[in-house]
This record gives structure tokens, C-alpha cells and sequence, in this order.
């Protein structure tokens, strides 16, 4: 696990990028790192029907632009976000079964190729009187990494609500 200078930096990056002063890749860069994934993605927050804008680490930009035109909507894990609290950290396999999941179309056309097989996320809080799905944030792990364990739930528990505040910050300088 990491030691507090390294909670810390990112800390301190996750604020930089809500400023600009730090390019968000990096920060999820630093948290897959951190966590001890492979790859990371911040889904951004999203009004029904609109077209997903999604950031990446460790993930090939093409997958970016399929997922959005296409397994977006055959998320496995899909109809479960709108039910979850804000706020909730999770690893895909808490909402479904590993036999269901990696016998999904999302699985086995999507991730598999890109060399993924489970997520630690956390989902934000969504905004009060909004029907925008809340940002997303979920760091990837291979079929060759170890389960995700209950201290990195515990981690990202941790860093959940400085995301939070980061994100409200850097969407009210952008209005």
C-alpha cells in the first residue's frame, strides 16, 4: 500500500487538475498506479442520451471512441448505477457474479481484448434536481492480477471525495 507522501501528491494532483493546472490522464495514471491496476477511466458526468466523453490511462484512444458509440449501453453492470449511492467505491463483481459477467458481450468483445477482466470504481454523487449520470471512475486490472482486496476499496474510499470536490470545482470554473 502506498505510504501518506504518496496519498498526499495525488491528492494534490486530483486539485491541480480541477484548476488545469494538471492534465487529468495523469491523475488517473497515478491512481492505477497507486491501487495497483493497469489502466483507468473517468467517465464524465452525462445527460441521457448524450454521447459519453470518457478519460483515459493505459487504455488504447480507439477503445474510447467503441465504447461510447457502442458498449456503453452493454455495460454489465449498467442498471445497477442508477440504484447505488453516490458516492459508493465497488468492484464489479459485487454487482454481478464473475460466471455471468465474463460471458457478456461487454466482456468478451470489449475487455478481453484490451486485456481487462475487473474494476475497483467509484461512482460520484450525482447533482440535486439533475437526470445526469454522476461521473465515473474505475481503475482496470488483468485476468493476471491478483482479486481487488478490501485495503484498495478502503483506498479509494479515501482519495472518493476529494474526486468529488474536484470535479464540482473544475465544473464550476467551467461555467
Amino acid at each position: 500500500m502506498p505510504d501518506e507522501l504518496q496519498l498526499l501528491d495525488l491528492i494534490g494532483q486530483i486539485y491541480d487538475a480541477a484548476i488545469g493546472d494538471e492534465d487529468w490522464t495523469r491523475v488517473l495514471d497515478g491512481l492505477s498506479r497507486l491501487l495497483g491496476g493497469h489502466a483507468a477511466v473517468l467517465q464524465r458526468p452525462h445527460a441521457p442520451g448524450q454521447r459519453v466523453q470518457a478519460l483515459v490511462s493505459g487504455i488504447d484512444a480507439s477503445y474510447v471512441e467503441l465504447y461510447g458509440a457502442r458498449y456503453h449501453s452493454l455495460l454489465p453492470i449498467g442498471s445497477w448505477l442508477p440504484r447505488m449511492p453516490g458516492g459508493s467505491v465497488f468492484v464489479d463483481r459485487m454487482l454481478l457474479p464473475d460466471r455471468e459477467y465474463v460471458r457478456t458481450e461487454f466482456y468478451t468483445d470489449f475487455l478481453t481484448p484490451q486485456d481487462q477482466h475487473a474494476s475497483l470504481s467509484w461512482l460520484a454523487r450525482g447533482r440535486a434536481g439533475s437526470r445526469a449520470t454522476p461521473a465515473l471512475v474505475s481503475i482496470w486490472r488483468s485476468r493476471r492480477q491478483p482479486e481487488w482486496e478490501p485495503a484498495q476499496l478502503r483506498l479509494l474510499h479515501r482519495l472518493a471525495p476529494h474526486l468529488e470536490q474536484a470535479l464540482e470545482i473544475e465544473r464550476r470554473l467551467s461555467a
